[in-house]
């Protein structure tokens, strides 16, 4: 029996249980911390029913994400403002419903919280404080100003908290390194792709989606955005370093960019020739994300800097060989399975393609083996069970 389940007994005695607090703004999109904060929840549902959950939204649209559970509520909080909303409304709600603890999963939480209440953040990276010699500014206002945001709120939020989670080892380093806070208050849960692995045959449905996005197999399968850290302009570069044949061959998939909205990244395939190779879907739901992996023939994840690298689990656990940045978390989520590249160079991630596009039936095989194996050591339930283990522990204390 762990810690949390004696203290989580004794409590039972006397009819205690955490009463748990999580900000759910973020489940409007499924995608980054929205992704996250879906999966924890549903996962928590599944194995916890002695424990009190209230979900605070933005918006009640919502709401229809969330599971329908006896001990799971919700509540709407206006005005929608970011900052009203995180700094006031959040801590003056959670004050009135007389939580344990608040569980803040998205990199940000409220500084003036009651000190009745204790609190969780989840910090997945610390990139908002990198130098932009490092982590060069994003052509997105909105994404700029939140990093600013980030760097000032967390900084102090961070030190405030009970305890900070993170997604790995990597991120928990520099957690110490950037915020200077004692490390005994770290802690790293790794994130799942189970509901990924779910979906590893296919189906029907398969050949609309491939359809509607006019991708014609076999395609390689990327991720992409205009956050410079996605990398994208390398992968394309990548793309194009192929020998003719493989890009006569094989489509490039590049998933989270709007072609018609990026003009930079249809300039470059413009200046490639490459229009009828590349295509961008924009952004996808989960299933549609699903039926990409599930069809793909291999995926390239690039990027400069990943708190965790949820892409590389999610692509193995659809039983798809890996080309991905041997820097920051991600070697620590992809372990052997994964074929690494310098992501500062396109024509080392090209040779990575390169080499499994030259890979015989067997050899492929073992890479997809392989990457079933690692994928196999992560779920969302193993990510549920150790988060409820802090809320219980923490919640104990008071």
């Amino acid at each position: 029996m762990v810690k949390s389940d004696i203290l989580f007994l004794k409590n039972y005695k006397r009819g205690f249980s955490v009463k748990v607090g999580i900000d759910g703004r973020y489940l409007k999109r499924q995608v980054g911390l929205g992704k996250f904060t879906y999966h924890l929840i549903h996962a928590l549902a599944k194995i916890d029913s002695r424990n009190e959950y209230i979900i605070y939204l933005d918006l009640p649209q919502a709401a229809e994400k969330l599971p329908q559970v006896k001990n799971f509520h919700w509540k709407v909080l206006t005005p929608s403002n970011y900052f009203i909303w995180e700094q006031i409304c959040l801590p003056l709600q959670a004050a009135k419903d007389g939580l344990d603890l608040l569980h803040s999963p998205a990199n940000t939480a409220p500084l003036c919280l009651s000190k009745k209440i204790k609190l969780i953040i989840t910090v997945h990276d610390v990139m908002f404080l990198l130098p932009f010699s490092v982590l060069p500014k994003s052509p997105s206002v909105y994404q700029n100003i939140g990093r600013f945001y980030r760097k000032i709120i967390v900084t102090a939020a961070a030190r405030k908290a009970g305890i900070v989670a993170t997604d790995s080892h990597y991120s928990a380093k520099d957690i110490i390194r950037y915020l200077k806070i004692n490390k005994n208050k770290i802690k790293v849960v790794y994130l799942g792709s189970d509901q990924m692995a779910e979906q590893l045959q296919s189906r029907p449905s398969d050949n609309e989606t491939l359809e509607k996005y006019k991708i014609h197999k076999p395609y390689l399968l990327a991720l992409g955005g205009t956050d410079p850290r996605k990398n994208t302009e390398k992968v394309i570069q990548s793309f194009q370093k192929l020998n003719r044949e493989e890009r006569q061959k094989y489509q490039l998939v590049i998933v989270g960019i709007d072609r018609h909205r990026n003009s930079n990244f249809s300039e470059l395939v413009k200046d490639f020739q490459l229009e009828d190779r590349i295509v961008f879907t924009g952004f996808v739901g989960e299933s549609e994300l699903a039926t990409l992996y599930r069809q793909a023939y291999l995926f390239i994840y690039s990027s400069l800097y990943e708190g965790f690298g949820l892409p590389v689990l999610e692509a193995m656990s659809t039983g798809k060989p890996v080309v991905a940045s041997k820097t920051t978390s991600i070697p620590e989520v992809g372990g052997r399975a994964v074929l690494y590249v310098n992501p500062e160079s396109a024509d080392e991630i090209a040779c990575g393609i390169q080499k499994i596009l030259n890979d015989s039936p067997d050899a492929y095989q073992n890479r997809v083996d392989l990457g079933l194996q690692q994928a196999a050591q992560f779920s969302w339930e193993k990510t549920a069970l150790a988060y409820r283990s802090l809320y219980e522990a923490i919640g104990a204390r008071i």
